[in-house]
C-alpha cells in the first residue's frame, strides 16, 4: 500500500506543478527529441533520489553503464557514496552485451544478454527493486522506450511496461520513461502513452504537463548549467 508523500522530481519548478512531486506508484513518460532535455530530466530525477535517501534503478538501452555513471558525475554527484557493500542504486545495461558478450554482472551493474529479451529485463528490474525495497522510494528510469520499441516491438514494449507499472502501482516507487516524439505519434505506441499517470511533453522552449484528472499545464523551460528550470505560469485551457 502507498504510504509516502510525493516523490520530488529534481527539476526546478516542476514539483509545484505536480503538487509537490510525482505520486508514489505512478508512471511518468517524458516525450522529447534526442538530446532535447529528456535525458537530463531522467538524470536529475535519478540523482535527486540518491541525495534524498531513495534507491535508483537506471535502465540504459542507448549508452554503456560507464557512460551513465560519467554523466551523473558531470552533474556533480559522487556515486561512490552510494555504492559499497549495500549499494543504493543499480544500472541495468542492455547496450554493452550487443558488442561484448563476455560482460558479467557486478554489485552495481547488471546486463541483459539480448536487448529484445524483455522477460529477462523485467526479471532484472524486479530483482533490483527487491534489493532496494528497504529504502523510502525506488526510482526507476527507462532510457529509453524508443530503443526498446525499435529493438523489440510496440506490443512487446506495451506488455513490458504494463507489467512494470503493475509492480509499482501499490508501492512507493516511481517509473520515469523516455520516448521520442516520432514514436509517440504512431498509432501502435498510443496505448503505451495511455499507461502514463503523467505525460511531460518537451518542446524547444516550453513543456506541457498532462496528468489524469487535471487540466494540462504549459510552462516556459530553460536548460541551465547542470539542470532544468521550469518557469512559473498559469494553467492552460483544457483541451478537447
Amino acid at each position: 500500500m502507498v504510504k509516502g508523500g510525493p516523490v520530488k522530481s529534481g527539476i526546478r519548478g516542476l514539483d509545484s506543478v505536480l503538487d509537490g512531486g510525482f505520486r508514489p506508484g505512478s508512471l511518468c513518460i517524458v516525450v522529447g527529441e534526442p538530446l532535447g532535455g529528456k535525458e537530463l530530466f531522467a538524470l536529475k530525477f535519478f540523482c535527486e533520489g540518491l541525495e534524498l535517501g531513495d534507491g535508483g534503478i537506471y535502465v540504459t538501452a542507448v549508452n554503456f553503464a560507464e557512460e551513465i555513471e560519467a554523466e551523473i558525475s558531470d552533474l556533480g554527484l559522487d556515486l561512490s557514496k552510494y555504492g559499497g557493500e549495500s549499494p543504493r542504486y543499480k544500472i541495468i545495461d542492455l547496450y554493452r552485451p550487443t558488442v561484448d558478450f563476455t560482460v558479467e554482472d557486478t554489485d552495481i551493474v547488471s546486463y541483459v544478454p539480448a536487448p529484445t529479451d524483455l522477460a529477462a529485463l523485467s526479471s532484472k528490474i524486479v530483482e533490483s527493486i527487491s534489493m532496494l525495497s528497504h529504502l523510502p522510494h525506488v526510482r526507476i528510469v527507462i532510457d529509453s522506450l524508443s530503443s526498446i520499441i525499435t529493438l523489440a516491438t510496440p506490443k512487446a514494449t506495451l506488455r513490458f511496461l504494463s507489467f512494470l507499472k503493475a509492480k509499482v502501482q501499490l508501492s512507493d516507487n516511481v517509473i520515469l520513461a523516455l520516448l521520442e516524439p516520432k514514436l509517440a505519434g504512431e498509432a501502435e505506441t498510443e496505448a503505451i502513452l495511455h499507461l502514463a499517470n503523467t505525460l511531460i511533453l518537451l518542446e524547444k522552449d516550453c513543456v506541457e504537463i498532462r496528468r489524469r484528472g487535471r487540466l494540462p499545464v504549459k510552462r516556459k523551460i530553460k536548460i541551465i548549467d547542470g539542470g532544468i528550470k521550469i518557469a512559473a505560469g498559469s494553467r492552460s485551457k483544457e483541451k478537447d
